[in-house]
């Protein structure tokens, strides 16, 4: 399993939640793996905002190409200032070669995008 994880920076305002990516699953540049492989990825994130996140915070894909069904809200951990938590996503290769990248984002109920912008990309090769 090879996958490429990181961020970039998003702007937000200052009553806005907060959330940092401090720490990625595998870092390399532009790993590979076989076509249609499941794998998985995961973020070390911290709430670096000046509140606790609310409830109902969620990951959704934000963007790029499709590495998980467009559909995938992922529930996230409620998280107090300072507190630091993983996050996990399942990715699914696609059935062709070539680089492929996937961005997501969190959000609240009220559909607020916050934090970074989390991503992922994986170098694809034939079977």
């Amino acid at each position: 399993m090879g996958i490429t994880t990181g961020i970039l920076t998003a702007l937000l305002t200052v009553d806005t939640p907060m959330a940092t990516i401090i720490l990625t699953g595998i870092i390399m540049d532009h790993p590979t793996i076989t076509v249609a492989i499941i794998t998985a990825t995961t973020w070390r994130v911290r709430n670096d905002g000046n509140k606790a996140w609310p409830e109902g915070v969620t990951l959704i894909p934000a963007g790029g190409d499709s590495l998980c069904p467009e559909e995938t809200v992922l529930s996230l951990p409620g998280m107090d200032i300072d507190e630091e938590q993983e996050v996990h996503v399942t990715l699914q290769a696609p059935e062709k070669p070539g680089l492929y990248t996937q961005y997501f984002r969190a959000r609240t109920r009220e559909q607020q995008l916050f934090g970074h912008r989390l991503w992922v990309s994986v170098m694809v090769e034939g079977e």
